[in-house]
């Protein structure tokens, strides 16, 4: 019986397996390997999305917004987590918005959604480009967004008056001649010709006019010999373009040039004072000349100098060179042009406004130290007192006077070149400059700028002496000059938002003096080693809102440094960089103004 039942049983279980086989019926386990299966499917299929999202839509803020901490929205895919950053004036990409969602909540299955979010930061005045991306599920990041708005106040529609045009007047035989006027202060100028069919012609672009409302250009174009008619325009900061200004004169070439050239200047070209065997001078005439060489030139000199000579003569146009060998010993060494030079313009008028020794000199054999060691002071604008320190370390002045009248901004230098900083003051659009740290009336008075400039002060040309410079915040522009007199500006150039506060150092320590801004509104320094228009070399983040700017080398090494005045306290640092106070001084009351120098003339 037990032999027949295995028998009966094994058949059975054949017979059912192949039923199982022709039905399709899988048993348990493989209906649990299947399973197993469409989980890792399904894995797979989401690890293999790759595809980046649509870059974010920007909707929002308007162009032109007064919120320094606006609202930033828009679209994007849905689910996906938006990032925002703007670029600062180095083109830095700064986070304002982090991995805010974007939200479907208008029912319509368009696989989008709605963000929005306010900046974490409050940004400066002015133009602001932001930069958005989005990021989906999957990691995947989308291409960026670039978007512009602009922050301020501006509602300026009004156009500038029309230029006004002065030279040339009448006749000239120059078929590119110089056109110049006055027109609105830091507006641009453009200016074209009517050709024989009555178009215009573009011959000058974008002209700046200067502080004292000044402008020239040289035609870009050849003009024909005839009567030529001018159509001249000028665009303010604020985009408004005046009427047109016409103007008229003749270009007839058979006119005969009886105007002698003249030196317009003649300058140093290298580091003073100097202990090289030869130094470089530059010279410019008012008009292109020839004939010029090395005996067109003299030397004068001072001290114990013996064997100087010239050297070589490069250069054309305009603009000539002339090496001089210093020789041997100590003193002075100035380049002249004496009677007898034999330089004469293209119509072959000799040079005028001989003999010539007003140029730069230079101090040879003893290099004088430009390093000196700088210490704070303070002005007290509502009783005119000025206490200097002559040591960043906090304690009573070493140095009071008072100098100037209330309302009075406070602006020091070297301002005679004898290694000592002192005193003076801007009020109303003139400077009063005093040679002394004590009370007594001003050395050297002259106009420049309008009321409401800020005043600076710096060596721009390295030439051992401090000359004077504005920074007009409401047209964010420097102006500069290399003397300290009464006329145009030598240097101008655009930097920084309204509101910012000016500044002057040496931050790379070439010796020459040059510009930043700091940003009352964050706490953020903007330097540039060059005074020209451009984005800052170095931005720091240094300070609070509502301090107060002060810059000088207090280590002595030569580099100017940051600080910043605070409550009566100074915060000094001996880097251009974030960072801790190096120093921390403090000294007299809240309220007063910041300066700083070399009080004593000592390194």
């Amino acid at each position: 019986m037990k032999h027949s039942f295995k028998r009966s049983f094994v058949f059975i279980l054949i017979s059912l397996v192949l039923i199982i086989s022709v039905t399709g019926v899988k048993p348990v386990q493989a209906a649990g390997e299947s399973t197993v299966s469409i989980t890792s499917s399904a894995k797979s299929t989401a690890q293999s999305d790759n595809k980046p999202p649509a870059a974010p839509i920007v909707n929002q803020p308007p162009s032109l917004t007064s919120d320094t901490t606006p609202t930033i929205s828009g679209t994007a895919e849905e689910d996906s987590r938006v990032n925002v950053w703007y670029l600062d004036d180095l083109g830095n990409k700064i986070q304002i918005c982090r991995n805010v969602r974007s939200d479907d909540d208008d029912d319509q299955e368009d696989g989008s959604g709605d963000w929005s979010c306010v900046s974490s930061m409050v940004l400066p005045e002015g133009q602001i480009e932001l930069i958005v991306n989005a990021t989906d599920r999957a990691g995947n990041v989308s291409a960026d967004t670039s978007y512009v708005f602009t922050i301020g106040s501006n509602t300026d529609t009004t156009p500038p008056a029309a230029p006004v045009v002065m030279f040339p007047a009448g006749s000239t035989n120059d078929t590119t001649p110089t056109i110049s006027g006055t027109a609105e202060a830091g507006s641009l100028v453009n200016v074209s010709y009517l050709d024989d069919l009555g178009n215009p012609v573009q011959i000058c672009q974008d002209v700046l006019v200067d502080q004292s409302g000044n402008w020239s250009c040289d035609s870009s174009v050849a003009l024909p010999e005839r009567q030529i008619e001018l159509v001249v325009n000028a665009t303010d900061r604020a985009g408004n373009t005046s009427a047109d200004a016409s103007f008229s004169f003749t270009v007839d070439t058979s006119i005969v040039d009886t105007t002698p050239p003249t030196i317009s200047s003649l300058v140093r070209a290298g580091t003073n004072p100097t202990t090289a065997s030869t130094v470089d001078y530059t010279v410019t005439f008012s008009e292109p000349v020839t004939g010029v060489d090395a005996s067109d030139f003299s030397l004068s000199t001072t001290g114990s100098i013996s064997g100087e000579s010239i050297a070589n003569v490069s250069g054309s146009d305009t603009t000539y060179t002339v090496t001089v060998n210093t020789g041997t010993g100590t003193g002075t060494l100035g380049l002249g042009i004496p009677f007898t030079a034999t330089i004469n313009d293209l119509a072959g008028n000799p040079l005028g406004n001989l003999p010539y020794t007003n140029g730069e000199v230079y101090t040879i054999g003893t290099v004088v130290s430009t390093f000196e060691a700088v210490t704070v002071g303070v002005f007290r604008n509502a009783d005119v007192a000025w206490n200097l320190r002559n040591s960043n370390t906090s304690g009573a002045p070493d140095i009071s006077t008072n100098y100037g009248m209330p309302g009075d901004y406070p602006v020091v230098g070297d301002w005679d070149g004898n290694g000592t900083d002192t005193i003076g003051i801007y009020r109303n659009g003139v400077f009063y400059l005093s040679n002394s740290n004590t009370t007594s009336s001003a050395d050297i008075v002259f106009a420049f700028g309008m009321p409401g400039d800020q005043p600076i002060a710096g060596d721009w040309n390295n030439d051992g002496i401090d000359t004077i410079g504005l920074y007009r915040s409401s047209a964010i522009t420097f102006y500069l000059r290399n003397s300290n007199s009464t006329g145009a500006p030598d240097m101008s150039f655009a930097f920084g938002n309204p509101g910012d506060v000016g500044i002057a150092g040496d931050w790379d320590g070439d010796g020459i003096d040059t510009t930043g801004v700091f940003r009352p509104i964050n706490g953020t320094l903007f330097l540039k080693n060059s005074n020209v228009d451009g984005f800052a070399d170095l931005a720091i983040t240094y300070g609070l809102p509502g301090d107060k700017p002060v810059m000088g080398d207090w280590n002595n090494d030569g580099v100017d440094t940051i600080g910043v005045y605070r409550n009566g306290t100074f915060y000094l640092r001996n880097l251009n960089a974030t960072g801790f106070a190096d120093f921390v001084v403090t000294f007299t009351t809240p309220g007063d103004l910041p300066v700083a120098g070399n009080w004593d003339g000592l390194p």
